[in-house]
């Protein structure tokens, strides 16, 4: 009817996610996103992630093969999506996490479907694994993005890794308005993991070993 509810927070970085939504008694909740403590262990990573809940959107699927890239018969984007999702759930489940993806096979995900189960698994972040293309070849190179501010964080650290690790000519981050990444209830992270349409990137898309690295 008119009104506005301003919520002025008394320390700035206490949480990093939120959600509004009405009840069963059609009482409007508020509902944030503490940041979870991680702490060191004994492994490749040195970090514990035991207790923290990450979902990985793999991108397209089904009906929607995404980027038909340079072999589209073959490696279509919602494949080499469906690929490195898997290998990063692997890792982070090394550390503990516990990991859910959209989907687990080649099935087709609609964008509310894909936002509807951010909102109900209400994860402690949101990766969302997608492959670039472009109409010329010599685009190419791994893009982070957000869109909102509880995101940036969690978007450096995911962009410095990636540049660090050397796998790609070029990586930049920026930021975007892609669908679910403007999804409040948690830090979401979109990665364009290189451009299937260009020759320099797919030979590192289409390999196997390649992929670890990348989910590494």
């Amino acid at each position: 009817d008119g009104y506005v509810l301003r919520l002025y927070l008394k320390r700035i970085g206490a949480f990093y996610g939120w959600d509004a939504y009405y009840n069963e008694n059609g009482q409007l909740v508020f509902k944030f996103l503490n940041p979870t403590k991680v702490s060191a262990a004994q492994n490749e990573y040195g970090t514990n992630l035991s207790g923290i809940k990450i979902l990985i959107d793999v991108g397209h699927g089904g009906r929607d093969s995404g980027a038909g890239g340079l072999m589209p018969n073959i490696m279509p984007e919602a494949e080499r999506n469906l690929l490195l999702s898997a290998l990063l759930k692997i890792e982070l489940e090394k550390m503990g996490a516990t990991v859910l993806m959209t989907r687990y096979d080649n099935t087709t995900v609609t964008a509310e479907g894909r936002c509807s189960a951010l909102r109900n698994t209400a994860p402690d972040l949101c990766i969302s694994i997608h492959h670039d293309s472009a109409s010329n070849q010599s685009n190419n190179g791994c893009g982070v993005f957000c869109f909102n501010a509880l995101s940036h964080n969690a978007t450096v650290n995911v962009f410095n890794r990636t540049r660090a690790s050397g796998i790609y000519k070029t990586t930049y981050k920026k930021w975007h308005y892609f669908y679910l990444a403007r999804i409040s209830t948690c830090p979401v992270v979109l990665i364009e993991n290189g451009f299937i349409s260009s020759p320099i990137d797919f030979t590192g898309i289409s390999d196997y070993n390649t992929n670890v690295l990348k989910a590494k």
